[in-house]
């Protein structure tokens, strides 16, 4: 969304139909699906995102429409209400968002996190969503 482009979503594996209505209006020139579901609804895309889990999907897709070095969302990928807000706030500030859990760090976010070296991480949620060891492990990285 950041680009200019629109979000649109799937019905888990199978196409929504308002967005198969609209990319038929639309007729985008290119498609980029993002996780397992999203791509088996729509298996003619362009580009695919799929990482071993949501946590590595987020760290592909920061990593193909963002430039590491840039500031980075950290939200928590097992609750959704603050990585929406996130989702929403983290593309003004310039950067990507990337996902994790409550209580430990997933692999594929900190080995992002350490190989983008932003100058700057918000953590999005309370310590009950993001705990306070997981901020302080990102703070440190």
């Amino acid at each position: 969304a950041r680009h200019g482009h629109p979000v649109l979503l799937t019905d888990d594996d199978r196409a929504a139909s308002a967005t198969s209505t609209w990319l038929a209006i639309a007729s985008p020139t290119r498609i980029v699906c993002a996780g397992g579901p999203a791509c088996r609804a729509y298996p003619g895309a362009d580009t695919v995102l799929i990482g071993t889990d949501r946590y590595q999907t987020a760290t592909l897709v920061a990593d193909a429409f963002f430039v590491d070095g840039t500031p980075v969302g950290v939200a928590s990928g097992v609750v959704f209400p603050d990585a929406l807000v996130a989702a929403a706030d983290t593309p003004h500030r310039g950067g990507p968002l990337v996902l994790t859990r409550p209580t430990s760090l997933p692999t594929a976010t900190a080995n992002f996190v350490d190989r983008w070296d932003p100058d700057l991480i918000t953590v999005y949620g309370g310590t009950a969503a993001v705990s306070a060891a997981v901020a302080q492990q990102l703070a440190v990285r």
